[in-house]
């Protein structure tokens, strides 16, 4: 078993405490590392965007007011312009308003000065005019509102522009048309080329249609750029192009987030007043989230350092942890391979902690196995003898029994010889009557008759002194078979008390070996060989008082029987010395007899007289031998009813002498296995 043991031990695949707690505590500090990194960085980066949200909003709110303001600012010019008294007098002619323009507009900067009545002719400097009612900028700035158009391509130069009105009015504040000026095409870019957002962010604005009408780089206005249409037919404008969408439709200022150029963008949106136009603000979401993001590098280098030093306190705590359970485990293993002389350290049975109770409460299950072991040593040693003893008892009960048979046999021999003795003199008493009639017939047979007479009387006296002394011996042997059948009683009570310890033994091992088996199993994987061997003993304990049972069973059989015996032998003895005391009245009654024949010998002449007693005395006597018969007919089947119990007695000893020794092999069995373990001495 041991070597099964140590195979097992060297097969199995150890996965050591340490490990198992080294990996439990890093996953825990790095599970708990992890969950405060995520729900710091969580909470800052919803700190910075909330901050990034609000500055950004007003970043797009503060640009679309300065915008609003440069337009304005251009606007103004435009204004003081229209309020010159050249225009506002309608006396003056559309024409030469149209000439004084085209001069103004070169002192001004712009590209080109226009003037447009009410009723929407479009005045040239060469006289021509265009219909220009239809048109946007016309339609609301004779409602007074000034109007700035997006930019387009001038049909005459191919140049990209912008067109600006104002509204004119007359001295009594009536609009009579609106000057229109043409400006370069990029304005607006300028307005928005110095709006920074983080470090490479930017603003740029589009119409109500999504089409960039200002942007850093020229090119989106000047090939027209609307994410919106390209959206359709190039993905990378999808994300923009829903923002814009979005930004187009609001009210008010939000925050979103696009894709461009491969980075997430993180933008908000203004309204300009003027035609409804939206500002675009946006930068990397990178790059408001910087300092998240050494926060997110310093919070994992701090949990690398965290799970280091779980690590390495893991590492030292787990071998303060496994020394005492790996010397545990080999002072089980000691155990387990039956070396109950192995001792574990003192160091570990004094630990203050779970360990120390572990290892206090297996040293005092070896002390309590020493005991058990040694007190099952001791006992299946006493077994074995006292096995060994009751077999020799039940052996020589069993010759006993048998020579008790044998007695009984000659005794009904005997009691056969009285009764065919008693046949005789009840034939002799019959001739005896006869002869008694035949000496009322005559007195000359009386001689004759006499010697008859005395010869049968002489043979009945030595027969009933046969009688007498073969019924005392077979009283003297049936009070010896009555002593033998006490022996053989108080035998069976030894027997008995014998088989109560081998029972109360057997009881004490099963209870040993149950406690063995509870504490092999809380020992767990490495109490299973002492279970095993526990297991083993509690069977060869059931057996043990399953035969200790029925060898109860047969002796008490065997005592009933024998106390039947004994009754039948006091009733026998009984009898035959009521056999003994009729014998003795026979003898009396022949002595009689015989001293009647002397004196009838002597007095001849009285014989008449005594004829009729002797006659009727001999009748008694017959009448008492008939009653011998019966009686010892009796007496031989007691006899045959005690020899029939003898021998059940002598098949039940037998069954005790086998009992016996297989108890004697149980208890040899027991010791093998038992020997096992090593105790100390």
């Amino acid at each position: 078993m041991k070597s099964e043991q140590t195979e097992e031990k060297k097969n199995r695949k150890l996965f050591s405490i340490k490990y198992k707690l080294m990996i439990i505590f890093g996953l825990l500090a790095t599970l708990s590392t992890a969950t405060l990194s995520f729900f710091a960085i969580t909470i800052a980066k919803d700190v910075a965007m909330e901050k990034v949200e609000k500055q950004l909003v007003e970043k797009a709110k503060d640009t679309a007011n300065y915008i609003d303001k440069s337009i304005e600012f251009d606007l103004i010019e435009l204004k003081n312009i229209a309020n010159k008294n050249l225009y506002r007098d309608e006396a003056v002619s559309y024409v030469q308003k149209a000439k004084t323009l085209a001069l103004e507009a070169k002192q001004h900067n712009f590209k080109g000065l226009y003037i447009c009545d009410n009723k929407g002719n479009f005045y040239l400097e060469n006289g021509k005019t265009l219909k220009v009612s239809d048109r946007e900028y016309y339609q609301k700035t004779i409602k007074g509102n000034p109007f700035m158009t997006e930019p387009y391509e001038e049909r005459a130069s191919g140049s990209l522009v912008m067109s600006i009105t104002s509204p004119i009015y007359n001295y009594s504040k009536k609009i009579i048309g609106f000057i229109l000026a043409d400006i370069d095409g990029l304005t607006l870019n300028k307005y928005v080329k110095d709006i920074v957002i983080g470090k490479t962010g930017c603003a740029y604005i589009i119409d109500n249609k999504g089409t960039v009408i200002a942007d850093p780089d020229p090119e989106f206005v000047t090939d027209k750029i609307n994410s919106i249409k390209l959206s359709k037919t190039d993905p990378k404008y999808v994300s923009v192009s829903k923002f814009e969408k979005r930004a187009i439709k609001a009210k008010e200022s939000l925050l979103g987030y696009f894709d461009w150029k491969g980075n997430l963008c993180i933008a908000s949106f203004g309204k300009i007043k003027y035609n409804n136009w939206t500002i675009i603000v946006f930068a990397p979401a990178s790059e408001f989230l910087g300092s998240i993001n050494r926060l997110q590098v310093i919070l994992i280098l701090l949990g690398l350092g965290m799970l280091g030093a779980v690590l390495l306190t893991t590492i030292f705590v787990s071998r303060k942890i496994v020394k005492p359970i790996t010397a545990t485990s080999n002072f089980i293993d000691d155990i387990s391979s039956g070396k109950l002389t192995s001792k574990i350290d003192e160091k570990y049975t004094t630990l203050n902690d779970e360990m120390g109770l572990i290892s206090t409460a297996i040293q005092g299950l070896q002390n309590r196995l020493i005991d058990t072991i040694g007190t099952i040593k001791a006992i299946s040693t006493e077994l074995a003898t006292s096995s060994e003893e009751t077999s020799a008892t039940t052996q020589v009960f069993s010759e006993n029994t048998q020579s008790q048979a044998a007695a009984l046999e000659q005794i009904n021999a005997t009691l056969e010889e009285i009764t065919s003795g008693m046949d005789s003199i009840n034939d002799n008493a019959n001739g005896q009557i006869k002869s008694m009639v035949a000496v009322t017939e005559g007195i000359r047979f009386l001689k004759g008759v006499e010697e008859h007479i005395k010869d049968s009387v002489e043979y009945l006296s030595n027969q009933s002194q046969t009688i007498s002394s073969r019924t005392q011996e077979g009283n003297n042997l049936l009070l010896t078979m009555q002593q033998r059948s006490g022996e053989i009683s108080q035998s069976s009570d030894q027997m008995l008390n014998i088989v109560k310890v081998i029972n109360d033994v057997a009881d004490q091992i099963n209870l040993l070996s149950l406690n063995a088996a509870i504490e092999s199993a809380r020992a767990g994987e490495a109490g299973r060989g002492f279970a095993v061997v526990a297991d083993e003993i509690s069977k060869l304990a059931d057996e043990t008082q399953s035969n200790v049972k029925s060898i109860e069973a047969n002796i008490m059989g065997n005592n009933a029987k024998i106390k039947q015996g004994e009754e039948i032998v006091n009733q026998s003895i009984a009898k035959l010395q009521s056999v003994a005391d009729g014998v003795s009245g026979i003898a009396e009654s022949v002595q009689g007899v015989d001293t009647e024949i002397n004196a009838q010998t002597k007095q001849s002449d009285s014989l008449n007289s005594n004829i009729i007693e002797v006659k009727e005395k001999s009748e008694s006597i017959q009448t008492e031998i008939q009653e011998m018969n019966i009686a010892l007919g009796e007496i031989t089947g007691s006899v045959g009813n005690v020899n029939q119990a003898v021998q059940a007695t002598a098949g039940g000893s037998e069954e005790v002498a086998g009992g016996a020794e297989q108890v004697a092999k149980m208890s040899q069995q027991l010791q093998e296995k038992v020997d096992f373990f090593k105790i100390p001495e």
